[in-house]
């Protein structure tokens, strides 16, 4: 049994020694001299999924298990709080509490309207960084009357960041990417951290109610790549630990438990499930096998830490959920950190500098810092799990 606080989203193992943050497991290995480490350092319950047997395909249709997980849920906790996007995850989490009658206590969401209301809807929402802020007027809003009708007794947190972002960035404090924390969130040392993560759990930490709680997030749709066999692979990426650093650290307080949907040990069958569906689809479709094959390819095994492009991402959501034509507005993957670019856009050019300025500072740092570690793909925004064989992809 793992001695760490919400163990189950995933930690870090270092010589036999579990590690919290990615930032201490790195300065533990420049401590050693060790600059050529096994690159297979982060663990995601592997007691549990490699007991699996990831070729067969699971008899249950998705829907089914995504009905079972939530009154899992349901029956496990006291109080359940689902942190609603407007995204095609946390919608599908939504419609399957909603279409069932399966209760949610609280709906928490984040926006900033207060400063979306200086700039054209249009430019915001077709904007390639700036588009997903758009989703609490486009997606968000439509589903918040739903829940209204459907479920009145849910209590809806719309909390607008505006003014909390803009003085995080304004005023030079940046506490939400960890600069004035020690040790950091550990999740991205060079990209800036989503300021929402970090104004939910502080908030959740003065708030949420004394009781058995899950904070419900919609983490994380599969992970593939294929090897050098034609065999699809599935492997899961420290996602899971956003917002777990800064409970691991004392940060905020141990107020609830992080329960990821679709990933978790509690129900392991719904990621296997979903990557037989999608290799089902993949087979059947030549010219979604194309697709996958052109953005996918072999990169899980040449490039550790690729993300899958945002093609698969929509391509997947399609596959694997029941309710994304229920989602009303879809806006573009953003490129960069949203928060961050929008208040910048809206500064002046003293500002715009320093924000520029600051960045390639932090960047800077870390790469100076831990320049002697020969792998530099440790220093990007995700790691993953060893590779579990789903089947052949081979047509």
């Amino acid at each position: 049994m793992v001695d760490l606080k919400q163990s189950h989203c995933g930690y870090y193992l270092y010589n036999g020694h579990y590690v919290s943050d990615r930032e201490t497991l790195l300065d533990l290995m420049l401590l050693n001299e060790d600059y050529d480490a096994n690159l297979n350092l982060y663990h995601y319950n592997d007691e549990v999924f490699s007991a699996i047997n990831w070729k067969k395909e699971p008899s249950m249709s998705l829907y089914h298990m995504y009905v079972e997980r939530a009154k899992q849920l349901r029956d496990q906790y006291d109080y359940l709080i689902l942190a609603f996007s407007g995204g095609s995850d946390s919608n599908e989490i939504l419609e399957i509490f909603l279409q069932n009658n399966i209760f949610i206590d609280e709906i928490q969401t984040v926006h900033y309207e207060t400063l979306i209301d200086r700039l054209d809807d249009t430019f915001i929402k077709t904007h390639d960084t700036l588009g997903v802020l758009y989703e609490y007027r486009g997606s968000v809003l439509p589903k918040l009357k739903r829940i209204r009708e459907l479920s009145p007794n849910t209590k809806i947190n719309s909390m607008d960041l505006s003014n909390y972002a803009y003085d995080q960035i304004v005023g030079k404090k940046f506490d939400y990417m960890g600069m004035n924390h020690n040790p950091t969130n550990g999740m991205s040392l060079i990209k800036p951290l989503r300021i929402y993560n970090y104004y939910m759990h502080t908030h959740n930490n003065l708030n949420a109610p004394k009781k058995k709680t899950a904070f419900i997030r919609g983490f994380e749709k599969p992970w593939l790549f294929v090897d050098d066999d034609d065999r699809l692979m599935f492997r899961f990426s420290d996602i899971p630990m956003h917002g777990v650093g800064r409970i691991r650290s004392g940060d905020v307080n141990d107020i609830y438990t992080l329960e990821d949907f679709f990933w978790s040990p509690n129900y392991p069958l719904i990621p296997v499930k979903q990557s037989h569906v999608i290799k089902n689809i993949l087979l059947k479709h030549p010219n979604l096998y194309q697709l996958f094959m052109d953005n996918v390819a072999r990169r899980g095994l040449t490039e550790f830490n690729q993300e899958a492009p945002n093609v698969l991402d929509r391509l997947y959501a399609k596959m694997i959920y029941y309710h994304t034509n229920s989602i009303e507005f879809i806006a573009p993957k953003p490129k960069q950190n949203p928060e961050l670019f929008l208040i910048n856009h809206l500064q002046n050019d003293e500002n715009k500098a320093y924000y520029s300025q600051m960045i390639d500072e932090k960047k800077t740092f870390y790469l100076n810092k831990y320049r002697n570690i020969k792998t530099q793909n440790l220093l990007k925004r995700h790691w993953v799990t060893k590779p579990y064989v789903v089947g052949s992809l081979r047509k």
